[in-house]
């Protein structure tokens, strides 16, 4: 599924391995800096799962400015959803409707897969990122924390 060309001149369409590098780049810029090594890893698996997509807008040059990935998901508690994990806009672009832009096309493309909701998490210190959603018509539902855990596998 492509998005033509609009007069803004930017274009959304499905990432592939040519956008490695900028994907890398704009993960930085969100704030998780990742190795392209490991971006074309990743995106690797991701592309090659139905359940996942990854968008990405890029300008006349065909360069990835922007990102979105969602994926579709399965859950005892929940009716079958789609959840974002993750959206970032290079700087120089924000507030130019990009963001929205993404947002509708995955949008669009739960719909195609049923889903009956779209989730998205945002870190508590991202205000501007929560007001974003809130205009895009999601609403905070809770407040949670979050816990990890690296594994071991030395054990095996």
């Amino acid at each position: 599924m492509s998005v033509a060309l609009d007069s803004s001149g930017v274009h959304i369409r499905p990432a592939t391995t040519q956008d490695v590098e900028a994907i890398a780049i704009l993960s930085d810029q969100l704030g998780y800096p990742v190795s392209t090594i490991a971006i074309e890893q990743r995106l690797y698996q991701i592309l090659s799962d139905s359940n996942h997509i990854i968008y990405v807008a890029t300008g006349l040059d065909d360069r990835a400015i922007a990102w979105i990935h969602a994926y579709t998901y399965h859950s005892l508690l929940t009716d079958f959803h789609a959840e974002i994990g993750g959206l970032v806009v290079a700087p120089s672009d924000r507030g130019t409707g990009i963001g929205r832009k993404l947002l509708h096309q995955v949008e669009s493309w739960a719909k195609i897969r049923r889903c009956q909701s779209i989730l998205v998490r945002s870190n508590i210190v991202r205000s501007a990122a929560h007001h974003f959603y809130q205009k895009c018509g999601y609403s905070q539902v809770k407040t949670s924390l979050v816990f990890h855990k690296v594994l071991l596998y030395d054990d095996l």
